[in-house]
C-alpha cells in the first residue's frame, strides 16, 4: 500500500514537472503558439513580418531596417560569385552576438519541396521569393516576401525603422500585452495599424469522470464532476484554471460483496491548475485542498484534504494528505 501511494505521488510530480516543456512553432503569417507577429506591407508585392516574444521590444527595439540593408548589401556581393544559386527564391541569413554574418541560399532546383509550407504561404496569400533573416542576440526573426528579387533595390530605400516609429507613435504597454498579431500599412499619409487580433478569452468548462478511489487502505468506486474557470490568453492558449471539484465514492466491504454498512463518502474541493503547453487539456498539474463529508458517521466526515492533482488528456490522478488521521488517499480518473 505504502509503495503504491509513493508510485502515485511520484507520478504526480513527474506530470507536474514534464509538463514544463516550452513549445513553438512559428508560422509568419500568424505568428504561432507564443509568438508575437507585426506584418508590414510596404508596398505593393511585398509583405514584411517580425516574429518575437515581446511584442513591445519586438516593435520598438528591433534591428530590422539595419539588417535588411546589411542582408541586401551581402546579397548583392554574393550574387556575383558564380558559386553562387542563381534565382534562389529562399534565401537565411544570420546575424550573430559579435557582428558575424551567414548568408544561405536554398536552390529552388536541388532542395525539395515543403508542401506543408507551400500550402501555408499559398493560402496565406504570401509572394513566392522569401528571405529570412534571424536575429539571434535579440532572438527576433524577419521573414521577407517579395514578387521578385528585383524588388530588393525598392526595400533598400524603404524605411522600415520610420514605418514602425509611426506606427507605434501614440501606443501604450497595455495595447502590446492584449494583442498577438497586427498589420501596419499606409492607406493614407501616414503608417499606421490597420489591423490587429487577438484571443483572449475566458471559458467555464464543465468536466465528468468516473474512477477508482483508495482510502482508508480499500479501494471504492467513484464518480463525480469539476467545474473549472479557464483563463485564455492573446494566443488562445489556456495555461491557467481555478474551479471545484466534487467527487462520490461509497464504502462497502466489497471483498465479501457486504453493503449492508455502505457509506456514501463526498470530497468538496477548490482546485488551481496550470497547463504550460496550452492545450486544452494537455498536461494540467496543480494542487487542491478541501473536505469530505459522510452519510453514515466516520473518521472522514468533515476532515481537510489537500494535495496533487495531474492531468494528461482524459486521464487524472490525485493524491492526497487527510489532516484528521494523517494518512493519504489516491483517486484515478477517466474524464468523459
Amino acid at each position: 500500500m505504502k509503495n503504491l501511494m509513493l508510485l502515485a505521488l511520484g507520478l504526480c510530480i513527474a506530470l507536474f514537472t514534464g509538463a514544463q516543456t516550452k513549445i513553438t512553432a512559428k508560422q509568419p503569417e500568424t505568428g504561432g503558439p507564443s509568438v508575437d507577429s507585426i506584418q508590414i506591407i510596404p508596398f505593393e508585392g511585398a509583405k514584411i513580418f517580425l516574429l518575437g516574444h515581446n511584442f513591445e521590444k519586438l516593435g520598438k527595439e528591433n534591428n530590422l531596417e539595419l539588417l535588411k540593408n546589411k542582408f541586401i548589401q551581402d546579397y548583392r556581393e554574393s550574387s556575383v560569385d558564380e558559386e553562387f544559386p542563381k534565382g534562389a527564391k529562399e534565401i537565411i541569413y544570420l546575424y550573430g552576438k559579435d557582428g558575424r554574418r551567414r548568408l544561405k541560399a536554398r536552390p529552388e532546383d536541388i532542395e525539395p519541396v515543403d508542401m506543408q509550407k507551400e500550402i501555408s504561404s499559398f493560402n496565406a496569400n504570401l509572394p513566392s521569393v522569401h528571405y529570412t533573416i534571424y536575429d539571434l542576440p535579440k532572438e527576433f526573426e524577419y521573414h521577407i516576401y517579395l514578387s521578385s528579387p528585383e524588388q530588393l533595390d525598392q526595400l533598400f530605400e524603404t524605411n522600415c525603422a520610420l514605418i514602425l516609429s509611426q506606427a507605434f507613435e501614440s501606443k501604450k504597454a497595455s495595447d502590446f500585452y492584449r494583442w498577438s498579431w497586427l498589420e501596419i500599412s499606409k492607406p493614407d499619409s501616414s503608417w499606421s495599424i490597420t489591423r490587429k487580433a487577438t484571443k483572449r478569452n475566458r471559458q467555464i468548462e464543465f468536466s465528468t469522470f468516473v474512477g477508482a478511489h483508495l482510502i482508508l487502505s480499500s479501494w471504492a468506486p467513484m464518480f463525480g464532476f469539476d467545474v473549472d474557470y479557464r483563463f485564455i490568453n492573446k494566443y488562445g492558449q489556456s495555461k491557467f484554471k481555478i474551479g471545484i471539484d466534487v467527487s462520490n465514492q461509497v464504502l462497502a466491504n466489497y471483498e465479501k460483496l457486504d453493503f449492508t454498512n455502505r457509506n456514501l463518502v463526498s470530497a468538496f474541493s477548490i482546485r488551481i491548475l496550470g497547463n504550460p503547453l496550452g492545450g486544452a487539456r494537455s498536461a494540467w498539474s496543480g494542487f487542491s485542498f478541501g473536505q469530505y463529508r459522510t452519510s453514515e458517521p466516520n473518521i472522514l466526515n468533515k476532515a481537510t484534504k489537500f494535495g496533487f492533482v495531474s492531468e494528461l488528456g482524459p486521464l487524472g490522478v490525485e493524491f492526497n494528505f487527510i489532516r484528521e488521521d494523517n494518512s493519504m488517499a489516491l483517486s484515478l480518473r477517466y474524464y468523459f
